[in-house]
C-alpha cells in the first residue's frame, strides 16, 4: 500500500442552510449531491472546484483498478 495521505478538503457551510453542520468535507458534497440535497449551482466556486478535482481523482482510482481506500 502506498503510504500517500489524502486530506479531503473541509469548507465553511454557507450554501447549505438545511444541514445543520457548520463544516461539510468534500465528501459530504458529494454525497448529498448525488442524493439531491444539494444543488451544484448553487455551490461556491471553491466549493464546485474541490468537488471536480475530487470527482476526477476517483474516477482515475476507478480506472487504475485500485481500491479507492488504498489511496
Amino acid at each position: 500500500m502506498d503510504s500517500k495521505k489524502v486530506t479531503e478538503k473541509i469548507f465553511k457551510n454557507t450554501f447549505a442552510p438545511h444541514v445543520k453542520n457548520d463544516t461539510m468535507p468534500v465528501g459530504a458534497i458529494i454525497a448529498l449531491l448525488r442524493v439531491g440535497g444539494l444543488r451544484y449551482n448553487i455551490l461556491p466556486e471553491e466549493v464546485k472546484k474541490a468537488v471536480s478535482e475530487e470527482m476526477d481523482r476517483r474516477e482515475m482510482i476507478l480506472k487504475s483498478g485500485k481500491k479507492i481506500s488504498d489511496q
